[in-house]
């Protein structure tokens, strides 16, 4: 891999030859130690030309190189020098949680907890799937564990009438007549608000 990355060996033997020689070719033609010295640099002229890629061993003399991640992190072990790295945050805890790792993992569920709050979401009890909520009655009915729950204070239920019975027993209705109360009283305010400026209307007419 590093030889080809690195750059194609052609065939120098005239200026016009410009054949590619492959790995086997190279092995079959030099010395092992020649062989050994190509190795090498091709390795590392592929490390340099790809520096982001690696990370050095932190032991101090040691060749070696690993691959740093970005998201999750993992214990790489040396096959030199045998020393546990992070490949994350790059140090050595070996039985402990990666720092960085948590601190993401940390800003995720943030994220998704303003996400629910936000889009009136929430976790159902019995599986932790989330439920939405989009209207309707108090009672919800989890698609994933076909549970039925009780949007307020969400205990769960085997049943929906169950579920209904403890929506007027504890919580005093299913939501929907106090939703409809709520626009009845809205729509009689307003309409006895017309009447009161219709009446005040016909007054400064007649003043008039």
């Amino acid at each position: 891999m590093c030889l080809s990355a690195a750059g194609p060996i052609t065939c120098n033997a005239t200026a016009t030859c410009d054949t590619v020689l492959d790995l086997h070719f190279i092995e079959n033609n030099l010395s092992s130690i020649d062989f050994e010295s190509v190795l090498q640099v091709s390795f590392a002229t592929y490390i340099a030309k790809n520096r982001p890629l690696f990370r050095p061993c932190p032991t101090p003399e040691c060749q070696n190189l690993y691959e740093p991640t970005t998201a999750i992190s993992t214990q790489e072990t040396c096959v030199q020098c045998l020393l546990q790295t992070c490949t994350l945050c790059h140090g050595q805890h070996p039985t402990s949680p990666c720092p960085i790792e948590a601190g993401l993992q940390t800003e995720d569920q943030m994220a998704l907890k303003a996400w629910k709050e936000n889009e009136d979401v929430k976790d159902c009890p019995a599986c932790g799937s989330p439920i939405e909520k989009d209207g309707g009655c108090n009672h919800i009915f989890c698609l994933h564990c076909k549970s039925h729950i009780c949007w307020n204070c969400l205990e769960i239920f085997p049943t929906s009438g169950e579920c209904y019975d403890h929506l007027d027993l504890v919580h005093g209705g299913n939501g929907l007549v106090a939703v409809l109360d709520q626009d009845l009283v809205a729509e009689d305010a307003e309409a006895r608000a017309e009447l009161e400026l219709n009446r005040l209307l016909d007054a400064a007419r007649g003043n008039v």
